[in-house]
C-alpha cells in the first residue's frame, strides 16, 4: 500500500471521528483510545507485519526463515533473545518491502511477546502493545 493511499484511508477514519457527538474536543489518538479503535498504522504492523514475522520465525507458514532474515548472532542483546539482522538495501523499492521494514518493529518488542508459545498467546501480548504512527 503506498504511503498516499494509506493517507487517504487514516483521513476517512480522522474524519469519522471528527463527526461523532460529544468528542469533537478530543484529539485523533484520545478519540481512538475512546472509541476502543486503533489507527490503520497500528493495525497494519501488527496483522501485516508482525504476524506473518512471527509465524515465518516459528515456521507456522511453509517459507524458509533463511529466505526472509538472518538472526542476529550477539550474544549480548537488549529486549529480545531473537533480534533480527539488518542487511543493506541496495534500492528505495528494497527498503520498503515486508522483511526490511518489520525488523525495526521486531527488534524493538519485549521478551515476553517474542517468546510467545502460540499464536493467540502471541496476539494477546501484542494487543497490549501500542504503535504510534512514524
Amino acid at each position: 500500500m503506498l504511503k498516499q493511499e494509506i493517507h487517504k484511508i487514516e483521513c476517512v477514519q480522522r474524519c469519522f471521528t471528527k463527526k461523532l457527538h460529544g468528542l469533537h474536543k478530543m484529539t485523533y489518538s484520545d478519540k481512538l483510545i475512546s472509541l476502543g479503535i486503533e489507527s490503520l498504522y497500528c493495525r497494519r504492523v501488527k496483522a501485516d507485519l508482525l504476524l506473518m514475522c512471527y509465524n515465518i520465525l516459528t515456521n507456522r507458514v511453509c517459507l524458509a526463515s533463511s529466505d526472509f532474515f538472518t538472526l542476529s548472532v550477539t550474544t549480548y542483546t537488549r529486549g529480545n533473545s531473537m533480534k533480527l539482522s539488518k542487511t543493506q538495501c541496495i534500492t528505495a523499492r528494497d527498503g520498503h518491502a515486508f522483511h526490511k521494514r518489520v525488523i525495526n518493529i521486531w527488534n524493538a518488542l519485549p521478551e515476553c511477546v517474542v517468546s510467545a508459545n502460540s499464536i493467540s498467546s502471541f496476539k494477546c501480548k501484542l494487543r497490549s502493545l501500542f504503535f504510534s504512527i512514524p
